[in-house]
């Protein structure tokens, strides 16, 4: 999973790439985490099938 430049952010340091559009975030936050967080990604990865993996097993594990 290399060149994927994935991080978890709070949601306010994405605010304004996320409306640009230059940054995909996903809310992961419905499951054990304590406060919102995001996963932020450029949106030219948004296809990626590493990337997408990678997401989803977050989604499911947090």
């Amino acid at each position: 999973m290399q060149n994927l430049g994935v991080s978890m952010l709070p949601e306010r340091v994405v605010r304004d790439e996320t409306k640009a559009g230059s940054l995909v975030a996903h809310d992961i936050a419905q499951g054990k985490l304590t406060r919102p967080t995001l996963i932020a990604y450029p949106k030219h990865k948004q296809t990626d099938k590493e990337l997408l993996r990678f997401v989803n097993w977050l989604v499911e594990s947090y």
